[in-house]
């Protein structure tokens, strides 16, 4: 039991404060908040930022499409036509690829116009580009030790592509 009157006021302050913050109140806060007009500009607001953050994710998702079906079509030609070993069918299919998903990411997803940012989205992209390389390139060695199919040796690549592409859409 509280012997010293400090304790006795916070004991009071905190029965007060379960009193307010009970589930019925909050509810009922809530409730006059998503009434009143000061609500709904925030339910507005919020709904528009998620709105232009699907967007965004779905043209995101769209320029990696396209690269990706690109990088894949140009790694099973050079690889299973012309015969060329994995890790350079990779490195190949990452040349051809990336410079066309930095443009499309750049006007497309960015919206960006004008002239290159160096240190904002030229540096990051390759970063990110070379992070990609690096990954896939051991994971295409890899594979292909084991069998020389290219649906197989692509499939350890795109497994790379997909860690990466989850790893940048995350963080």
């Amino acid at each position: 039991m509280p012997t010293h009157p400090r304790q006795l006021l916070s004991l009071r302050k905190l029965f007060a404060l379960r009193k307010i913050f009970s589930v019925t109140n909050v509810l009922r806060i809530l409730r006059m908040l998503w009434h009143s007009e000061a609500g709904q500009e925030l339910y507005s607001q919020t709904r528009k930022r998620l709105v232009v953050q699907i967007l965004k994710m779905l043209r995101y998702s769209g320029v990696s499409l396209i690269n990706l079906t690109l990088s894949s079509v140009v790694f099973s030609v050079c690889h299973w036509i012309f015969k060329w070993p994995a890790v350079i069918s990779n490195f190949v299919a990452w040349m051809v690829a990336t410079a066309p998903a930095y443009l499309m990411s750049r006007s497309w997803v960015w919206r960006r116009k004008g002239p290159h940012q160096l240190g904002g989205e030229v540096l990051s992209f390759w970063i990110i580009a070379l992070a990609s390389l690096c990954l896939s390139s051991p994971a295409v060695a890899f594979v292909s030790r084991y069998t020389d199919k290219t649906l197989f040796v692509l499939a350890g690549s795109l497994f790379a592509y997909a860690v990466v592409w989850g790893a940048k859409y995350l963080f």
